[in-house]
């Protein structure tokens, strides 16, 4: 009896001995690997104690700044492999090495947003009606590689959702359902296996839908140069579940055989950076690689594509459109970018600053679902 309370007095002393380092060792601010901000200590006054937010707040500081907290997600996963299960309530351990993203959709804000579009296409067609809308909304791996999903793992309904979107749109804006192309294809290599999003090949194809739909015949595969330009990237899903056990992805970029070289400029809310290309290099020896593409998710990014036709394309987008646009250089001579997430107003005004020609919202259906951002399209 005396040996275990002495082990049970040990342990308890090792793990108070853990907090207290944990306390006043210098404090990581963000995690490259989870690609979040982490809590840092918080504030102590009388008004967050009596609150209850220095408590919550604390929680969460000692959860993100444990003592080799990488290692204990690892070593979490890894067990839960052992004893069968198939996710980790973040994410699911598909097959081939896939992991996805456990997402939820809020209905009530799905509604909501369904709505703000069509407030927001029917004022473009109202005072703007020279404008050409375009909407595509992309689904996530989980409705696309059924096949690779555990078996029985529920996952949002997420196609209705989108035909819903296009049902809504219809007389305002063209829609273009990806939906297809992307089925047709699913033996490729169309989603990153460590990542939420597409790949520059999945994107590719989405691109052959939006062709269809603006009347514009889309490039064959072999009228591009397809070169990886990382074989180490281990994306946002990976870092839900620090497996090590799985290979890391590859990203491709495609770059038109004998076309003009796209430059752009990036508007961080906080400078201006301007790159010859519409890529960031700094990206490739980061943990976010995927930023690689325009330089990340920014408020506003300017593209000038070197080709001459008069044509400005506005785009309203999420992060999947970043592996997308340059699928689109061809056809217009500017391409201005517009992250509502971090564009929180102006929108509407820049219509009467640019000649916008063509207009494109693009987000994938869980974002677009549950971005609460939205009300900028209209304000």
């Amino acid at each position: 009896m005396k040996k275990g309370k002495f082990t049970a007095l040990f342990f308890v002393i090792c793990l108070c001995a853990v907090q207290i380092f944990c306390l006043f060792k210098p404090q990581v601010e963000f995690s490259e690997n989870e690609n979040r901000n982490l809590q840092t200590f918080p504030e102590l006054s009388l008004k967050t104690v009596f609150s209850g937010q220095f408590m919550k707040q604390f929680d969460s500081f000692t959860a993100d700044q444990f003592l080799f907290r990488d290692h204990w997600v690892s070593l979490a996963t890894r067990e839960l492999l052992a004893i069968g299960k198939r996710d980790n309530q973040k994410t699911y351990f598909g097959k081939d090495g896939y992991l996805f993203a456990i997402d939820t959709i809020d209905n009530s804000q799905f509604s909501k947003n369904k709505e703000l579009l069509r407030e927001f296409l029917q004022k473009i067609k109202q005072e703007h009606p020279d404008i050409r809308s375009t909407v595509m909304v992309v689904p996530t791996s989980s409705a696309i590689l059924t096949e690779k999903l555990p078996y029985g793992a529920p996952v949002p309904d997420e196609i209705p959702l989108i035909e819903e979107i296009g049902v809504s749109v219809d007389g305002l804006a063209t829609f273009c359902n990806p939906v297809p192309e992307l089925q047709a294809h699913t033996g490729e290599e169309i989603y990153y296996r460590t990542d939420h999003h597409w790949t520059s090949l999945g994107a590719y194809y989405a691109y052959t839908a939006w062709a269809k739909t603006q009347g514009i015949v889309p490039h064959d595969l072999q009228d591009y140069e397809i070169r990886t330009v990382s074989d180490s990237f281990l994306g946002t899903t990976y870092s839900k579940a620090n497996l090590s056990s799985i290979s890391p992805d590859s990203i491709q970029t495609f770059t038109l055989f004998h076309a003009p070289k796209p430059s752009m400029q990036v508007n961080t809310g906080k400078e201006i950076k301007y790159f010859d290309s519409l890529y960031d290099e700094s990206y490739l020896s980061k943990k976010d690689q995927y930023s690689y593409f325009l330089s990340s998710n920014n408020p506003l990014v300017s593209i000038e594509t070197g080709v001459k036709n008069g044509k400005t394309l506005l785009v309203l987008k999420d992060s999947f459109a970043n592996a997308f646009l340059p699928f689109l250089t061809e056809e217009y001579e500017r391409i201005l970018v517009v992250d509502p997430r971090y564009q929180r107003s102006g929108i509407l005004d820049m219509l009467q600053q640019e000649t916008i020609t063509d207009i494109l919202v693009l987000y994938n259906i869980v974002n677009f679902a549950n971005d609460t951002n939205l009300i900028s399209l209209v304000r």
